[in-house]
Parts: structure tokens; sequence; C-alpha cells
């Protein structure tokens, strides 16, 4: 029996050296459990307890985000006025929100979920304490992106940070020696080189060429034969577009001329693959693309100690806090990226030579940019005050099917947000226009199946931990989805069992997770990412996506067989979607058990077309993919239209 008066010691990540094991544990949630499959840690789970999380409640997430969302409203223009003051320049609230809202918006989130958590665990376990790895130096962050990946890749800094909450809230923190402990910064410019597609190049030829490159980009970029790339501790590292537009082989940067940024629409940052320059030209619009403007890397600048605690004491000066913003401002001023105080003359001098400052275009559109590059959101600031529209396009399928949080945020810092829906259902700020990622998609699959014969089954990330308010899929999902997982592939036939192949993002493939799928079926067979999703899709005769994310709106849009398993404990939808889920459940496409999916697959499989291609199936994925994964017959007279009219 559970002795809720004992000192237990708080798991809040699933790395043991962070625990003090010379107390019972109490785990936050079942994510933070260890996979333990010899057995190892058996003494120390045996008086374990698992808390039960106020998050899995979808009602308490969508409350949370509305309260931090109304809390950054109220403190939005005393910030400015601190900001302002620190950088002696007279910026708008506005332009500020763009430029450091979504930050804030991220960390007042962390917090939040941090306090309202450990309110509850004190509430319940009165004396239990947490850890916090000896003499840890917390990283400075230099960016937002820097700051939220720190957060879902590094344990050592996540506890940290609910150990400054518990310190809050008088549970007591108590050190730990951890001969792991990571204190190094994340590097802004490393890159992933599993990710990245490299090619033999002549060295001699780079010899040749390096310092040009170096003085033409600022020691930053270069391109060798039509190839982009990275100088980075003097080598020159090739660059193919992968992942992300960031890496995306380009020409070497050239200024733009003013009169023609006035009279232009400027695109950058599209997350649906490098959307073809041909698209764009076919629009018959004054159509410039930003992408050849290298994002900004961060010039690691010495924190100024003097100015930070001006800027603390300033946000305690804010009148009429309740008791958790007090806590939250309190420490703030610590987790602002130094691109917004001690790095940001550098980082808007950067902006101002690669941006047109002194244009004022008809209109700049993004899907990523806002969020990655602060050069450019800078500017976007800057341009927007005088008078640019600016409109941010939906860079994810779920992003209008899931209740997305940020997706409120982002509402604020744009005049229109497109998303992939027939015109006729436009709302508001929310416009449908046709999505240039499900263009591509369909571009590029193969119609051809009858080689195809296997099932692929899209895994969404098993890391995952619930950090902030984007979106409700709550922390504790990634267990629920693995047993999900392990359901689903229990209940196949031989057949199918045989032909499945679990497909993994990035960086997943040695996971414990993966290394648990394994254990559970040694003769199951997976992949990575080696290939893109539309190229592995044209291969499989059925897909079965996890979540209806957007590799499950990509298949959907390719008229590909598809099931998906929809539970409604793992992710919460917004109103606006549930009828068109109740058909695409009742046609016996979307399951909302794993093991009723797995049942329709081994039913399906020997005649996947047949079954795909009935009536009532080909109705209810059309009228679906009319509201959340759309493409007009024309797309591009479609986007002319939409468009010419910022023109006039």
């Amino acid at each position: 029996m559970t002795n809720s008066n004992f000192p237990y010691c708080l798991a809040i990540t699933p790395q043991v050296e962070l625990w003090d094991t010379s107390s019972p544990i109490l785990f936050l949630n079942e994510d933070c459990i260890p996979y333990d499959p010899d057995g190892i840690y058996a003494d120390i789970l045996k008086d374990s307890v698992v808390f039960n999380d106020p998050f899995p409640d979808f009602q308490s997430q969508e409350e949370g985000a509305m309260y931090v969302l109304n809390q950054l409203d109220y403190i939005q223009p005393f910030l400015s006025d601190i900001l302002n003051s620190v950088h002696k320049c007279k910026m708008s609230d506005k332009q500020w929100f763009r430029i450091i809202g979504m930050h804030i918006y991220n960390y007042i989130s962390f917090i939040h979920i941090a306090y309202v958590r450990l309110e509850r665990v004190k509430r319940e376990y009165p004396n239990v304490y947490v850890t916090v790895p000896h003499n840890y130096n917390p990283q400075l962050f230099h960016n937002s992106v820097n700051f939220t990946n720190t957060l879902v890749q590094k344990s050592y800094c996540y506890l940290y940070l609910y150990s400054i909450v518990a310190s809050e809230l008088n549970i007591e923190v108590r050190e730990i020696t951890c001969s792991q402990c990571i204190t190094e910064e994340i590097d802004t410019e490393e890159i992933d080189t599993e990710e990245i597609d490299t090619e033999e190049i002549d060295t001699e030829e780079i010899d040749t060429e390096k310092q040009s490159l170096r003085t033409q980009i600022g020691k930053r970029f270069g391109t060798i034969n039509g190839v982009r790339y990275i100088l980075k501790t003097g080598d020159l590292t090739p660059i193919k577009r992968k992942m992300y537009f960031l890496w995306q082989q380009t020409p070497l940067y050239a200024p733009l001329r003013k009169k023609k940024c006035n009279d232009a629409l400027l695109y950058k940052g599209f997350y649906c693959g490098n959307p073809s320059p041909q698209f764009f030209e076919k629009t018959k619009l004054p159509w410039l693309s930003l992408d050849h403007i290298p994002f900004y890397v961060s010039s690691h600048p010495q924190l100024n100690e003097e100015i930070r605690n001006e800027i603390r004491q300033k946000l305690l000066d804010i009148p009429d806090l309740d008791e958790f913003m007090n806590m939250a401002l309190k420490n703030m001023h610590h987790w602002i990226p130094t691109d917004y105080i001690e790095g940001f003359e550098q980082l808007l001098t950067y902006s101002k030579e690669h941006y047109p400052w002194n244009s004022t275009p008809r209109g700049v559109v993004t899907e990523f940019s806002h969020i990655l590059d602060n050069a450019f959101t800078l500017w976007i600031a800057h341009v927007h005050e005088k008078g640019t529209p600016f409109h941010i396009f939906q860079h994810g399928g779920g992003y209008h099917v899931l209740n997305f949080y940020t997706f409120l945020c982002e509402l604020r810092l744009s005049d229109m947000f497109y998303v992939w829906c027939n015109p006729m259902y436009n709302k508001g700020k929310l416009r449908g226009i046709s999505s240039l990622k499900l263009i591509e998609a369909k571009k590029k699959s193969n119609t051809k199946r009858l080689q195809r014969n296997n099932i692929l089954y899209g895994v969404t990330h098993f890391q995952q931990q619930l950090f902030d308010y984007t979106y409700t899929i709550p922390q504790s999902t990634t267990t629920y989805l693995f047993k999900n997982l392990c359901d689903f592939i229990s209940n196949l036939s031989p057949t199918c069992f045989e032909d499945i192949r679990i497909r993994f993002k990035h960086g997943e493939k040695s996971g414990y997770r993966v290394q648990q799928l394994r254990d559970h079926f040694p003769h199951l067979i997976t992949e990575g990412m080696e290939q893109s999703f539309i190229e592995r899709l044209s291969e499989c005769r059925l897909y079965v996506a996890e979540i209806l994310s957007t590799s499950a709106m990509e298949s959907f849009h390719s008229n590909h067989p598809t099931i998906c398993i929809w539970d409604p404990v793992c992710a919460s939808i917004n109103e606006e979607a549930n009828p068109f889920m109740d058909e695409l459940k009742r046609v016996g496409i979307v399951f909302e058990s794993p093991v009723g999916a797995a049942h329709a697959v081994n039913e399906i499989y020997d005649d996947v077309d047949i079954w795909w291609n009935a009536p009532e199936r080909v109705e209810a994925v059309r009228k679906f993919c009319d509201r959340f994964a759309y493409v007009a017959p024309d797309p591009v007279a479609e986007w002319r239209e939409e468009f010419k009219r910022y023109l006039k």
C-alpha cells in the first residue's frame, strides 16, 4: 500500500542517473519509467509509484493554453517597454510580439505545465523531493529553436527548470552527483549527418574557392558548381535539401532591389519540400523568393548579468500579477535568448544587410520562417508596421484537425492564416487554399500498384514530451501509442505480419522504444527515413497512419489505400473535424481501436484496391480532403486569384 507521506524522489525523466535511488521513486507519469528488459533496476523500481498526471485531460490543456495566451496578452506591453528601454528603440507592442511572442508563449507554457504538475504532486505527496545534478550550469540559449530543442533533447536542462519551479513551491531540491551530466551548449550550426545526403567533391577545388566564398557570404555559406555548402571550422560541408528548407541548394545571396520588392509578393520557408519555383511563375504574379537568404546563425555573445538583472527587476514591477506569473517572470530574464538581448544588435545588422528593409512589399508569406529564422522575423515586424500584409500557411497535416494552441498564437502574428481546405470554408482570418505540399505529393506519387507488396506503418515521435501547450497530445501518450502499436502488430495475420514495415522518424531508430519493440517482435522489419515518404508510399500496398498527421493527408490526397488509427485518448480534434471523422469511421478507414484496425487489414489485404475504391469510401475521402487536405482542380489559377488582390 502506498504511503503518501513517505519521502519519494520524483522521477521527471526516465534517466536513472538523475534519480536519488536511495529513496522510493515517484514517477511523474508513465513515460518516465525506463525500459528495463534485463531487470537491472528491479530493486529500485519495486517500491515505485506512478503519479496520476493531470495532462491526459484535454480540458486541462485547453484551459492552460488559454490562460497562458491571456497572460501573454497582458504582459506584452510591459515587455515591449522593457526591451525598448534596453535597446534604446521605439518599436510597437505588435512588433515585439512578432519578434519574441512565440518564445515567451513557449517559456510560460513550460513553466505553467511544471507548476500545475508539481503543485498537485506536493498536495498528494507532501514529502516528495526533486533532484538536480550537482554544479549543473544551465546553458545560454541563443534563439527560440535552441530553447525548445534543448527541452526536448536534454533531460538535464528539463530537470533544472522543474527544480526552479519546485523551489518556488517549497518542494525540496536535492543535488546529486551525475558523472554523465552534460553542460555544453547546442551548436546551432551542427547538422545531423544521418539526415543529409553528401557527395564526393574535389577538395582541391574547395581550397581554391574557399577564400572567395568566405568573403562573399560572411564565412557561413557558399556554392560550388550549384551545390551549396556550409562553412564550419575551416571546412566545407556539402548540403543538400533534405527535411527543411534551411538546407536547400540555392545560389549565392544577391541583394534585392527596393523597387522590385515594392511591387512584389515575397515568400520564404515552405516546409512542403521547397515547392517548385515554376508553380509561382505559372501564377503570372510578381513572386520573389527569399529562400536564397541564409538563416541567421546566432553570434553567441556573452551573458550580460547587469542587463538581465535590470530586466528581471522591471518584470517584477509589472502590476496585478497572480502567484504563478510572479514566479514565472521572476525567472524569465535568464531564459530569454541572447538574440533578443545581448546579440540583438548583431541580429539587427544581419537582418538589415540581407533583407529589403527599405522596401514595402505587397505581401509576405511563409510556413516556417517566422519560427526558425530570427532575422526574417525581425524584418517582418519592420515591414508589417509599414503596411505589408504578412500571411502564414498551414505547415502540417494535423494542424487544422488537431487542437493546436500555438495556432492561436500564430493567428495573432499573421493577417491571414491559410489552411488546406476549400475556400468555401473561409472564416475570419482562416482562409482555405490549395496545399503546395499536397500538390507536390500527388505529382511525385506513383499510381501503379501492381508490384506493391507490403504494409507501411508510420510511427509518430516516441521521444516527444509535453513541455508546452502546443497541441493536445499529452506526455503519457508516447507510452499509450507504443501500446497501441504493439496491440496492432499482435493482431495481424502471419501474412500481414511478414509484410509489414514499421517506419520510424529520424533519430529514433536507436531509441529505447524501438529496442523495446524489437524485443517484443524479434522478426519485425523496421526502417528509417532513408527514402522520402512519397517514394516509400508508392512502393507499399497499404499505408497505416498512427494519427491523422501530414503523411495521412498525403496518402489520402494521393488516393492511396489508407487505414488510420485514431485513439481518442491520445489526441483531441477540433469540433469542425468531428463529422468528417465520424464518416471515415463509418466506412472503415479510421479505427479508434488498434485491434479493430489490425483485423480490418487482415480482411482487406488481398484485395486492397477493391476495398479502397468502394463508392462510399471514395466519397468519404473526397469530403475529408475537400475540408482538410484540399487541392483545387486548377491550383495555379486559384493562387493567382487569391493573391492578385494584394497587388491592387
